[in-house]
């Protein structure tokens, strides 16, 4: 195994979400995590699956803190790098997400 990968049944997302290193993420959209995330400052990439997640995807893509949902089940691999492109390389989205976490904070 490399020492670049690390798996992991569990890990403390929102504590990762606040590390200074990560400026992003990609996520199914539950709503816990996504908390977490926007809790953070994060703009998010979703990739929801069922339930609530692709309604809370689209809700987020609305509120300008994340790029169209990828659907997980049909998705060319540059389409996803051309989403994750986006999502780090404009800036109105992290604007947004910190707007959002701003706003959480009240």
């Amino acid at each position: 195994a490399s020492a670049a990968v690390y798996a992991s049944g569990w890990l403390p997302q929102a504590a990762i979400a606040r590390h200074p290193c990560v400026v992003a993420a990609m996520y199914h959209c539950g709503p816990n995590g996504l908390y977490e995330l926007l809790a953070a400052g994060l703009p998010v990439l979703c990739s929801p699956f069922a339930f609530d997640q692709p309604e809370n995807a689209h809700l987020l893509k609305d509120s300008g803190a994340g790029p169209q949902p990828v659907d997980p089940r049909h998705f060319e691999s540059a389409e996803l790098a051309s989403r994750l492109g986006a999502l780090l390389e404009n800036r109105s989205y992290a604007e947004s997400a910190q707007r959002l976490q701003r706003e959480m904070e009240r």
